[in-house]
């Protein structure tokens, strides 16, 4: 498993957001006939993006894209594959709730 696969080890303290992203890759051994790959994100509101793909169509995230650092490059083409995914999907959660019971 990688955990922000290629992202530059200076952009998270520039950004003061700490570890806010993790892109995670499952990798399997032995190789089976798809791998799956997750971006999750509390910047804003909480955010997965989930893809489904062939081995080693991994997806490659543009850092400085991803927040904003470059304002030549285009936020919505911040994630890419090499090859268009089988299956992908994500849920952004605007609003969430906190809920105790004790306080009720």
């Amino acid at each position: 498993m990688d955990i922000n696969s290629g992202c530059p080890k200076d952009l998270l303290p520039q950004i003061g957001y700490g570890v806010t992203i993790a892109n995670l890759t499952i990798k399997d051994t032995p190789s089976r006939p798809t791998g799956y790959q997750y971006l999750w994100s509390v910047i804003g509101h909480p955010t997965i993006q989930a893809a489904i793909t062939h081995p080693g169509n991994f997806m490659v995230v543009d850092w400085y894209a991803l927040f904003q650092l470059d304002s030549k490059k285009s936020l919505w083409k911040s994630i890419k594959y090499a090859n268009p995914p089988l299956y992908t999907s994500a849920v952004m959660l605007t609003k969430v709730i906190a809920y105790n019971e004790l306080e009720e």
